[in-house]
């Protein structure tokens, strides 16, 4: 295969020096973050199993606290959704009303606004 060669003046020459230099620093800073991510991922790796083993202790130490604390019979104690134990707001008839006028009130406020 027989190589050709062909002539470029001074600032094609430059223009296409620039150019490539340019291309090879895109490169390099896109390879180094690449080993950036790589290292990123590295270290969240072995966080994720710290976390992970610290999980497990905590478990551990769950299950023996609840070894340790009495058990507590439930069918004694009042469920609390019950009706007994919810205690419900008496609202007056005056108060009723004054809800309403509020209401009313915003809803007036919201039809001058649209206007």
């Amino acid at each position: 295969m027989s190589q050709e060669y062909v002539y470029l003046n001074p600032q094609e020459f430059i223009y296409g020096e620039k150019n490539l230099l340019q291309t090879q620093l895109e490169l390099l800073q896109f390879i180094k973050k690449i080993y950036s991510y790589k290292d990123l991922r590295k270290e969240e790796l072995a966080l994720k199993i710290v976390f992970k083993k610290k999980i497990g202790e905590l478990s551990d130490t769950l299950k023996d606290l609840k070894k340790l604390l009495p058990h507590v019979n439930h069918e004694y104690l009042p469920h609390p959704n019950s009706p007994a134990t919810i205690k419900r707001p008496k609202i007056s008839v005056k108060e009723k009303l004054s809800l309403e006028q509020e209401i009313a009130e915003i809803r007036h406020k919201i039809e001058e606004l649209r206007q």
